[in-house]
């Protein structure tokens, strides 16, 4: 038996990815969708965003050069990002019915190729549904939901036909202005990489490539479902991957592919499995894809070019997936196969029907298997030797066992021309990589250090859940003693570190069980940390109950001053004997105190006072509770968002009763609107030159009542006007954990009048504008660095000032 008290843990990551979290592509939808949308409403056909037109020729041109002035391998090109600014949730047009709001927003970017965007900020609240597609549905995105929420905020598209997106959203009412809709990105397409004339259909890549789906890819079917192309986080890049096996059979998300692919944000890459032609043809047409979001870098070498990283989403067990077995061994394959996306196009396969050779390529000694490709009948009767192209980058090289062998860096081949070859980074070589763990294979694929020289490709369903979503903790919601608690299904070999947030328990451990003991009553969380074959932890959590069920006491008035007051959450059968903390709460008209049977009391009570009862909890215990009263309290309602832009306004309500008579509303102590009817009240009004300020703002509403009694209801938004946003300000790291530096840069404050000259202050606010730290510097100070230990992982805004200008910058925080 171990015992356990409070702990302190610090966790260098937390798995919390979702097992379900998948989103399909329709790339050849027939069924095309009109100006009414996947929902049907009535949306305003106007364009609402433009990207003006681009010279084609001229991004061409750069990139031609941009190669000839580099002699490294780079990710297939085929976009020019476009930074943006677009509050999408905000700018909608709504409309609604009884349950939802709907809205469409459509951007155009003159005489682009192809589109693809990107947000920085998004959040989909529960029971949401969003789709993104092109002009006419052709493709088509979705439904995107509330899955999709994940602790980066960011999520992005895939790459649509031409030159147009639609964002269609519907979204409970009661919750749209928890949506968040915020575009930083969008990829300006310059290569037609849709050229069939099928709806939807591919075809960018050289005649001579096979599908995957010929009789050339028979045997494969599993390799295949492992192999991806990659969207990069700016939508301008495509390459290659595999999820891959690891020496635990888990189904942690590991995905191989080139280090030159690695374009420093990880986070924001789209990952397209099973997008292979339907038919054996060329150029062949997709019909459907799954789409994954996002993931997080393990480790990467030059040397032998290659990446590895953990998709954020772990597939769920039915989506036909397969992990790529591996071969670490260091004598050549007999032959060889790679599986690849050339140019972005649909899944193609190529093989070398003789032995691979160790090969020196892009400066490096001996890190390279050279694969020469041999001759294959394309399927439809004609001798071709299929090859890669720009856009394979990254995909596995299998030996005669279907195992990988190394990952495409680069090579001279491509459809007729006479060097039939590649190069490719060996596996063998990178499982010890720099001798790090963020510059090997090795800890991340055989974290117990088995020895195991191969793998075999396994589909997900066969493989152990590894991910947060596979596992509960098993035991009572609520207890009054004492009560065991545990993980049921767990690995052989995996561990759990079990905490507790509050101290309520005396707790122990044995073979992974936690018995808790009753010290007090309170609610509390249990943490338990699981490891499982030594990957990256993950917690799971219960909300418990130690001791009797809690008891509130709730009001409602009935007159002027009756009230009647309810007490739930006492056991069945319990009695109630109440008082009065201030003596002003009349029982039944007659006496401050009184003992009743049921849990719902009659009372006159004409001001503020605290009504108690002494009674029994559901575990028979004594105890005595008191609640509030206040029969005029007012509050402010639907004030959000607290921060309002220029032009945006704040429209408001308070809860009203039947005796009130006259309202009076306050902004910044100046009085703005009064009358007999003002149950709401918007900032739209004219309310004078003073009344709205930027930066913190108070609202208030007097009320005047026939019970000869006033009340007053207070909230306070922040409005953002006349803020210079960016600056001269540096703020890394962004995301931040334990602390965040603000440098102050050097500008021309001749050509750039809003640069700050020194940091004064800076405020700390959250999403809903409320300060959660505020901080005053010397003159002349130039950089802080400042905590945020204290700060959950959400969104945040850091203003900076120097006492006459100042730069709001958005803020993440991840623990």
């Amino acid at each position: 038996m171990k015992k356990i008290t409070q702990l302190i843990l610090i966790l260098l990551s937390i798995n919390i990815s979702n097992a379900v979290a998948q989103v399909t592509t329709n790339f050849n939808n027939e069924n095309l969708i009109s100006s009414r949308g996947t929902f049907s409403k009535n949306y305003a056909t106007s364009i609402d965003f433009t990207v003006p037109a681009k010279n084609i020729e001229a991004l061409l041109e750069k990139e031609t050069q941009d190669k000839l002035k580099s002699n490294e391998t780079k990710p297939f090109r085929l976009a020019e990002p476009v930074a943006i600014d677009l509050d999408i949730a905000k700018q909608i047009k709504w409309t609604y019915d009884s349950e939802f709001a709907y809205g469409k927003y459509t951007i155009t970017q003159t005489g682009a190729l192809s589109s693809s965007i990107n947000f920085d900020q998004f959040y989909l609240p529960n029971g949401s549904q969003l789709f993104v597609y092109n002009e006419n549905g052709s493709m088509i995105t979705g439904p995107v939901t509330e899955k999709e929420n994940n602790v980066n905020k960011i999520w992005g598209s895939w790459v649509y036909k031409g030159n147009t997106i639609n964002i269609e959203i519907k979204t409970p009412k009661t919750s749209l202005n928890s949506l968040v809709l915020h575009a930083n990105n969008i990829a300006y397409g310059y290569k037609e990489i849709y050229k069939s004339v099928k709806v939807g259909g591919y075809g960018t890549s050289g005649p001579c490539n096979i599908n995957v789906i010929c009789p050339l890819g028979n045997g494969w079917e599993g390799e295949r479902n492992s192999v991806s192309t990659i969207l990069n986080s700016s939508g301008d890049e495509f390459c290659t991957g595999s999820l891959i096996m690891n020496t635990c059979g888990t189904n942690a998300p590991f995905y191989l592919t080139a280090n030159h692919c690695f374009d420093g944000n990880a986070a924001g890459w789209r990952f397209a499995f099973q997008a292979w032609s339907t038919t054996c043809p060329n150029p062949g047409v997709n019909t459907t894809g799954v789409i994954y979001n996002g993931s997080t870098l393990r480790a990467r070498n030059a040397a032998s070019d290659f990446c590895l990283v953990e998709l954020n989403t772990t597939p769920p067990t039915n989506s036909g997936l397969h992990y790529a077995g591996w071969n670490r061994g260091a004598a050549p394959a007999l032959n060889a196969t790679g599986i690849h996306h050339p140019s972005g196009d649909l899944m193609k396969i190529s093989r070398a029907n003789n032995p691979v050779t160790i090969s020196s390529y892009a400066g490096t000694t001996n890190q390279h298997w050279r694969a020469n490709w041999s001759p294959q009948n394309n399927g439809a009767g004609a001798t071709v030797t299929a090859i890669t192209e720009p856009g394979s980058s990254g995909s596995p090289l299998f030996d005669q066992d279907h195992r990988i062998i190394g990952q495409l860096h680069g090579g001279p081949s491509a459809c007729n021309v006479a060097n039939l070859w590649d190069y490719y980074g060996r596996f063998d070589l990178s499982w010890t990589g720099g001798g790090t763990n963020s510059t090997r294979l090795s800890n991340w694929l055989d974290p117990q250090n088995t020895g195991v020289i191969t793998t075999n490709t396994a589909n997900i369903s066969s493989l152990i859940k590894a991910n947060l979503a596979s596992y509960s903790i098993v035991g009572v919601n609520q207890f009054c003693t004492s009560a065991n608690y545990s993980i049921s299904n767990l690995p052989i070999g995996a561990t759990v570190q079990w905490y507790l947030t509050n101290s309520f328990t005396t707790n122990s451990v044995s073979s992974n069980v936690l018995t808790l003991n009753r010290v007090s009553d309170g609610n509390d969380v249990i943490n338990a940390i699981v490891t499982i074959c030594g990957f990256t932890p993950f917690t799971i959590q219960k909300n418990i109950r130690v001791g009797g069920a809690p008891i509130l006491i709730n009001s409602n008035q009935t007159d002027c001053d009756q009230v009647t007051f309810t007490v739930n959450g006492a056991a069945p059968t319990a009695i109630y004997n109440w008082s009065s903390d201030l003596n002003t709460i009349l029982y039944n008209g007659t006496s401050t105190t009184a003992t009743t049977s049921s849990n719902t009391i009659a009372a006159t009570a004409s001001s503020y006072d605290y009504p108690i009862v002494n009674t029994t909890n559901t575990c028979n215990q004594s105890v005595g509770i008191s609640g509030i009263y206040n029969p005029y309290e007012r509050n402010i309602q639907g004030l959000y968002p607290e921060y309002a832009s220029c032009g945006e306004h704040v429209s408001v309500s308070v809860n009203t009763t039947q005796y009130d008579t006259y309202y009076r509303w306050y902004i910044n102590d100046i009085l703005v609107k009064e009358g007999t009817n003002a149950y709401s009240y918007c900032t739209c009004y004219n309310e004078g030159p003073y009344a709205r300020q930027s930066g913190n703002n108070t609202i208030r509403v007097e009320v005047e009542t026939n019970c000869n009694a006033s009340s007053t209801g207070y909230g306070e938004f922040f409005w953002m006007c006349g803020y210079y946003r960016y600056a001269n300000v540096d703020v890394f790291p962004n995301p931040a954990k334990d602390q965040v530096n603000i440098k102050l840069k050097q500008l021309d404050s001749k050509i750039n009048p809003k640069s700050l000259k020194e940091i004064r202050e800076v405020i700390v606010f959250d999403k809903l504008g409320n300060i959660k730290g505020r901080y005053k510097y010397p003159s002349q100070t130039k950089a802080i660095t400042l905590s945020v230990t204290n700060l959950i992982t959400d969104i945040y805004f850091l203003e900076i000032t120097d006492g006459k200008n100042k730069s709001r910058i958005q803020l993440s925080v991840e623990k």
